[in-house]
C-alpha cells in the first residue's frame, strides 16, 4: 500500500520543484561530443524517420505489435541477457478503481514472487505486460496491481547496476513490440531520472509512467505498424491519435495517478513546440513526458524497425544529438548522455590500435572515454588474461566505434 501512496503522491512534489525552476541549462559539450564521435559509425541518413525515406524491408519482417497469440511464459524472454541477438484532455475525476474491474478470464490478479535478481525481474514484468496485450486486445481495463509491487526493485537494479541496461540495449527483442518497448523504455527513463537527481518516490512515478507510456499503440492497426513504405496523410493521424487512446485505455488510473494520463499526452510533444496533440513547448511540457520522450526515441533506434536495421548505441545517440536535439530539453539530454554514455556498459568497442575491449563503467566527465577490458591483440586474438584499461589516462588509444563481439 506504501509503495501506491508514494508513486500516487510523488508527483505533486515533483511539481512544487519544478515551479522553482527559472532557468534551463545548456548542453555545453555538445560540439565536443559531435566531433567525438566523428571517427564512429555513421548512421544512414536516408533513413530518417521524418523524410520517410525507408530502407529495404530486412530478410524477417518484424511486427511491432501484432498480436502475439502465444503465452509469454512459452517464449524466451531471457534472450537479452543470453548474449544472442534475435529478431524479432481531462478526463473524469470518478474514473472506476481497480475494485470496480469485471471479472476477467485472464488472471492479471494473480501475485508474482518479487524476483531475486535482475534477470527474474525482467521476464517477470515482460509477462505482466503481456497480459495487458490481452486485457486490451479484450476491451478490459488493465490491472496494476501486480505490476506496483515489481517497481521498487527495477528502480534499485537500474540504479545499482547495469545489467537492466544492457538488456535494453540488446538488438533482438524475445516478446512482441510494446512488452519489451516498454519495459526498455522505462529502465532507460530511472537512468535519466536518476541523472536529473530525482528522488525515490519520483522514480517510482516515473517509471509507472513510462511502462505505461504506449499501450495506446495497441489499438493501432497493426497494418499501419508494419508498413514498409512512409505512412499517408490518414495513417499518419491516426498513428498519432495513439496518446489519446491510451488516456482513454487508463481512464480508471485517472483519479489515483493523474501524472500517468498526462504524461502520455503529452510524450510526443517537443521541445521547440513542434509536437503532437498541442503543440506545447518547452516547461510546459510535463518533466516525464520530456523523459519518457527521448527514453522512447533512443530505445526505438536501437532496435530494428521493419523500414531500417537497428543502430549501435553510438550511432544512435549521434543521430539523436545531430537530427532530433531540438526536440529535447537539454537538461534532460545531458542526463541521458552522462548516464547511458556514447558506449554503454557492456558494449563492446574496437580501438584505433586494433584492439577489441568490453566497455566496463561509464566516465561522466568524459563520456567517450570510459574504463574498458582489454580482450584482444590488434590482430584479433583472444588475450588468455584480459585486462583493465583507463582510456582517461591513455590519450593515444580512443575508441573508433563500437563492435559485435562473440566471447
Amino acid at each position: 500500500m506504501s509503495i501506491m501512496k508514494d508513486i500516487a503522491g510523488s508527483h505533486k512534489s515533483f511539481e512544487d520543484e519544478k515551479d522553482k525552476e527559472k532557468k534551463t541549462a545548456t548542453f555545453s559539450n555538445l560540439i565536443d561530443i559531435q566531433k567525438s564521435l566523428s571517427w564512429g559509425q555513421e548512421p544512414n541518413s536516408s533513413m530518417d524517420d521524418s523524410d520517410k525515406q525507408f530502407a529495404p524491408l530486412p530478410k524477417t519482417k518484424i511486427n511491432p505489435i501484432a498480436a502475439d497469440k502465444k503465452n509469454a511464459s512459452s517464449q524466451n524472454l531471457a534472450e537479452p541477457f543470453s548474449g544472442k541477438s534475435v529478431s524479432g484532455s481531462v478526463l473524469p475525476s470518478d474514473a472506476k478503481q481497480p475494485a470496480d474491474y469485471p471479472s476477467s478470464s485472464i488472471q492479471s490478479s494473480q501475485k508474482f514472487k518479487i524476483p531475486g535478481n535482475s534477470k527474474e525481474l525482467y521476464i517477470a514484468i515482460l509477462k505482466i505486460l503481456k497480459t495487458y496485450t490481452i486485457q486490451i486486445e479484450h476491451d478490459e481495463k488493465i490491472d496494476v496491481s501486480n505490476l506496483l509491487p515489481l517497481i521498487p526493485q527495477l528502480v534499485k537494479y537500474t540504479i545499482e547496476g547495469n545489467e537492466l541496461l544492457i538488456a535494453a540495449l540488446h538488438p533482438g527483442r524475445s516478446v512482441n513490440w510494446f512488452c519489451s518497448h516498454s519495459l526498455n523504455t522505462a529502465i532507460i527513463s530511472i537512468k535519466i531520472g536518476h541523472g536529473l537527481q530525482y528522488n525515490t518516490k519520483q522514480l517510482y512515478a516515473l517509471t509507472l509512467a513510462a511502462l505505461l507510456h504506449d499501450v495506446g499503440m495497441l489499438k493501432i492497426n497493426p497494418v499501419i505498424l508494419t508498413k514498409p513504405g512512409k505512412f499517408n496523410q490518414g495513417e499518419r493521424e491516426e498513428l498519432n491519435n495513439h496518446t489519446k487512446l491510451g488516456a482513454e485505455i487508463l481512464m480508471h488510473l485517472s483519479s489515483k495517478y493523474p501524472f500517468v494520463i498526462k504524461t502520455i499526452l503529452e510524450e510526443h510533444e517537443k521541445w521547440d513546440g513542434n509536437g503532437y496533440p498541442n503543440q506545447l513547448k518547452g516547461e510546459e511540457i510535463t518533466p516525464f513526458a520530456r523523459i519518457i520522450s527521448l527514453a522512447d526515441k533512443f530505445e526505438s533506434l536501437v532496435h530494428e524497425r521493419n523500414y531500417r536495421p537497428g543502430f549501435k548505441p553510438p550511432a544512435a545517440i549521434q543521430k539523436l544529438i545531430q537530427e532530433n536535439q531540438s526536440d529535447f530539453d537539454p537538461k534532460v539530454l545531458k542526463s541521458f548522455i552522462n548516464e547511458i554514455s556514447m558506449y554503454p556498459v557492456g558494449s563492446h568497442v574496437l580501438l584505433n590500435n586494433g584492439q577489441i575491449a568490453r566497455v566496463m563503467s561509464v566516465n561522466k566527465n568524459r563520456p567517450v572515454r570510459p574504463l574498458v577490458q582489454i580482450l584482444t591483440n590488434s590482430e584479433g586474438k583472444k588475450l588468455d588474461k584480459p585486462y583493465i584499461l583507463n582510456l582517461e589516462k591513455e590519450p593515444l588509444s580512443y575508441i573508433t566505434k563500437s563492435v559485435n563481439f562473440l566471447n
